[in-house]
């Protein structure tokens, strides 16, 4: 199976999710929220985002994209209303600084991405000095 086949059993399973998927908790995932889902996968099938990402369905009916981008560990989660919380948490090293943001599009995500490949490139050239 390949990569872009992975993301779309992946968006395939978040729309046959009803509610109570989550142990009896867990609202069936939103139409907006696949919407973006899809969105996310055409990025990376255009080469917007490099880094294979992981979809998975929120308690609340959204949905959170997962990827690691050493020092990083990055998601991005879809909050509904054209809402994108943003989090790259270094899990490395400590006294590497973590970032979040609040973005409104998947274009914006991807610009977002970028900038953390970016510092995460330079965090992994510093080590090879």
């Amino acid at each position: 199976m390949s990569y872009l086949d992975r993301l779309d059993d992946q968006i395939l399973r978040l729309r046959i999710l009803e509610p109570g998927w989550l142990d009896g908790e867990g609202a069936a995932i939103r139409e907006d929220a696949i919407a973006w889902a899809v969105e996310v996968r055409e990025a990376c099938a255009n080469g917007s985002i490099k880094h294979p990402v992981y979809i998975y369905p929120t308690p609340f009916g959204g949905v959170q994209v997962e990827f690691d981008m050493i020092p990083f560990a990055v998601s991005a989660m879809y909050l509904g209303d054209g809402l994108i919380e943003c989090d790259a948490t270094c899990v490395r090293q400590p006294a590497v600084k973590d970032h979040s943001a609040t973005i409104r599009s998947t274009a914006e995500l991807c610009l977002w991405f970028h900038s953390i490949s970016e510092q995460a490139a330079r965090w992994r050239a510093e080590r090879i000095k």
